[in-house]
């Protein structure tokens, strides 16, 4: 096997495939020099990143969620359902209280004479 690659019938590599005459005559290499301890210690660098974020993480849930679980063993649950409480009063409040007038044309009753009107309505159409 010579270096002119003539094992395809190509010939002899000529002026054509040099960019400049100042160019050797040996060929590029295909891919660049890798540096085998740079890419191991990105990878290593990348999995101990990942493992003290899923430690981190975890560790933080923990302490969160039993944080939470020793306010409900001592019965502290206002701490964890006022919002909650709020919502729900505020709720049964519109639908089970008295009838509050929101524009001209409409009226939010409670639910139990709301029903009641609308059964009323139906029966009297028949």
């Amino acid at each position: 096997m010579s270096d002119t690659h003539d094992e395809h019938g190509h010939g002899e590599l000529g002026d054509w495939f040099r960019h400049s005459t100042s160019e050797s005559d040996s060929t590029q290499v295909s891919h660049g020099d890798f540096n085998g301890y740079g890419i191991g210690a990105f990878l290593l660098s990348v999995i101990i990143v990942t493992f003290v974020t899923i430690v981190v993480v975890v560790g933080w849930l923990e302490r969160s969620i039993a944080g939470r679980e020793v306010a409900v063993q001592q019965g502290r649950t206002s701490l964890l359902a006022g919002s909650y409480n709020e919502s729900v009063a505020k709720w049964e409040g519109e639908l089970l209280g008295d009838p509050v007038w929101l524009d001209e044309q409409a009226v939010r009753l409670p639910l139990d004479s709301a029903a009641t009107q609308v059964v009323r309505m139906y029966s009297a159409q028949r």
